[in-house]
Order: C-alpha cells, then sequence, then structure tokens
C-alpha cells in the first residue's frame, strides 16, 4: 500500500508529501486491507466462538482486561498477604 511518508517529519504546508510503498501489518486471510465491514464480520466470528454476547463489542475488550487485571492483582496480593501470615 502506498501511504505518505512523513518519517523525517511532516511536509511544508501546500506541499505534498513524498510517498512509498510499505507492507501492511493486518490484512485479511487473502492479504487485502482490512475495512470496518470486513472487521465486523471477522469480530462476530471470535465474538461467537468465545460465547460472549451481541452486544460485546471490540470497544468492550479493554474494559473486561482491565477488570481481569485487577482481580488478578486483587488475588495475587490476598495470596502472598496468606502465605506471609504462614511464615510470621
Amino acid at each position: 500500500m502506498e501511504l505518505p511518508d512523513i518519517t523525517a517529519g511532516t511536509p511544508d504546508r501546500g506541499k505534498q508529501p513524498k510517498h512509498r510503498l510499505v507492507p501492511l501489518l493486518v490484512t485479511d486471510d487473502q492479504g487485502r486491507p482490512i475495512h470496518d465491514q470486513r472487521w465486523s464480520q471477522i469480530w462476530r466470528t471470535w465474538r461467537e466462538a468465545a460465547g460472549w454476547p451481541d452486544e460485546g463489542t471490540f470497544h468492550s475488550l479493554p474494559v473486561t482486561m482491565n477488570i481481569d487485571a485487577q482481580v488478578a492483582s486483587e488475588a495475587t496480593e490476598t495470596a502472598l498477604s496468606r502465605l506471609g501470615e504462614q511464615f510470621h
């Protein structure tokens, strides 16, 4: 895919940026860019495989991951605290 090359900074106002060919990091199984409709199809497949409800969106992930990380952190602290009590 050809994209503006701004690795040396943004171009001067009114000047067109240089372009260069770059490989895409995320593509579909045929090497094409993933657009919003394709992403929706991919997400739906993953969501259903995971058993998430229909209202579970991609944007739900950070919230879910944050809660899971918090719960894991609290569980670790509790376990360490209890282990510490055994050794006193």
